[in-house]
Formats: structure tokens, sequence, C-alpha cells
């Protein structure tokens, strides 16, 4: 989200909105496959009590209430940021959203105390994660967004969905993974995820920026 809001001015004023949405349901997707088949990745055991967990829980709540008015017919966001509040709840909401990333970074980075070391992950291990991850996934997006006909369209929501599917192609693997890896009983697996997060978040700042070049100059120009 913070990323995209630097570059959101690209897009037409009536698709922005849309740009943080596709972001949003992108998100909850993902953390729906971290808390279970990251999970069993990283702890070696599926434990698919965890998708239920407080994240995609508040994650499908957001969603509900962004679309209860075409849901239920009533619309709850509205009266979410009714001035009549007596409290700003959707700024306090807001504020404590802001705390994730730093806890989330704060949870990979104190099992990195001693270093990115890993007994389990050699360096080819780690090479071939990072190769993968944040450089081989994109061509692959590219090939599946030219196949499904979305690169050739030319309205305004395809082309905000080509460029967000592009751009989450090449980020690094999510610092969640590491909340994921001790959520799931194995103490190693939070050492071997925080060592793999620290070197995608090496190389994460040249392979993004190219990419996103490239995803302004497809979908924007």
């Amino acid at each position: 989200i913070i990323l995209l809001k630097t570059v959101e001015h690209f897009f037409p004023a009536e698709d922005r909105d849309f740009v943080t949405l596709c972001v949003l349901v992108y998100g909850t997707i993902n953390r729906a496959l971290m808390w279970t088949v990251g999970c069993a990745i990283c702890s070696g055991k599926a434990k698919f009590s965890l998708l239920i967990n407080e994240i995609n829980v508040a994650s499908a709540v957001g969603l509900f209430v962004a679309f209860s008015g075409d849901l239920i017919g009533f619309d709850l966001l509205e009266l979410y940021h009714s001035k009549s509040n007596p409290l700003d709840f959707a700024g306090t909401i807001d504020k404590v959203g802001m705390l994730a990333n730093p806890l989330l970074l704060i949870v990979a980075g104190s099992s990195l105390s001693k270093g990115p070391k890993s007994e389990d992950l050699d360096a080819v291990s780690i090479a071939a994660s990072s190769v993968a991850r944040l450089i081989l996934c994109v061509p692959i997006s590219f090939c599946l967004l030219y196949f499904s006909g979305v690169l050739a369209m030319t309205s305004g929501s395809a082309r905000v969905l080509g460029f967000v599917l592009m751009v989450e192609s090449c980020m690094p693997a999510a610092a969640q993974l590491a909340l994921v890896a001790a959520e799931g009983g194995d103490a190693s697996a939070l050492q071997n995820m925080s060592s793999l997060l620290f070197y995608h978040s090496l190389a994460a700042p040249v392979t993004c920026t190219i990419v996103l070049g490239v995803a302004l100059q497809t979908f924007t120009a």
C-alpha cells in the first residue's frame, strides 16, 4: 500500500481507489495462503486452524465492511467514518494498523541478533529462493498476463489489475512469514525464515525498482 501510494498519481483519478482495493484483496488471499500452505512449508505440518487467526479475520471483516452496502444493503463504512462519532475510530484503527509492519520486522529481526545464519539453509538454497521469488516470478507473471489478454485490454480496471499483479510478482517474501514460522511451533523455522527475509530484502530494492518502472511503462503509458 505504501509503495503504491507513491505512484498512484500515474493512474486516472477514477482508478486510484481500485488500485488500493486490488492490493487489499490480493493481500487477503495471500495471507490466507501463508497461514495454511506457508505454515506447512515453514514447520513441516499444516495447521488449518491458523486460517482463522486474528489477521485473517480482521482482513475479512474489513472487506465485509467496505462492501457492506452491496452485501447487506447497509453501508457500515459510512457509519464507521461518521462525523457524529464521539471518538475518531477510523483514525485510531489506522494508526494502530500502521504499527503492523514495524512489529513484524521486530519479530523477524529479533532472531537475527546473531546474524543471518541458518543451520538448514545453505547459500545455494538462499540464492535459489531469492532468484525464484524476485526474478523468475516476474516473467512468469508477465506471460500469464499476456496469455490471459490483460495486456491487450484498454479498460482502466484491467490495467490497474495487471499493474498490481506484476508489481506483486517481484515483492520479497512477506515479513508475516516470520510470524507464521513462529506460530507453526518449529523453533528453527523462525530463524530460517528470518534469514531468508534478510537476503530477499537486500536484493529487493534493485529488482522491485526495475519491475515497478516496467509496470508503470506497460500499464500507464
